[in-house]
């Protein structure tokens, strides 16, 4: 319910209806914080240090996590679309 004059207001976020299938293996550590996850369609990483990190799929493509952000990509034929974290 999206309505503020709800008794019961709630925000609707994209990643409740983004789509990226099952998880295929577990978590791949980066570094100290920083893990990502691959699933069918795409991934979900976290970084909850202090420094933005790149890092590199087992695909070849490269994503950069800001520091305390998350990520939730999803493949796109060749590419990915990650959902802005604003």
């Amino acid at each position: 319910n999206d309505d503020p004059k709800s008794d019961h207001y709630h925000l609707i976020y994209d990643f409740y209806s983004f789509d990226i299938g099952k998880p295929t293996g577990p978590f791949i550590e980066v570094a100290s914080g920083i893990r990502y996850k691959e699933h069918q369609k795409g991934i979900i990483a976290y970084n909850i240090s202090l420094k933005s990190r790149k890092f590199k799929r087992k695909n070849g493509q490269e994503h950069t996590i800001e520091a305390k952000s998350g990520l939730f990509c999803k493949d796109v034929g060749a590419k990915t679309e990650c959902l802005s974290n604003n």
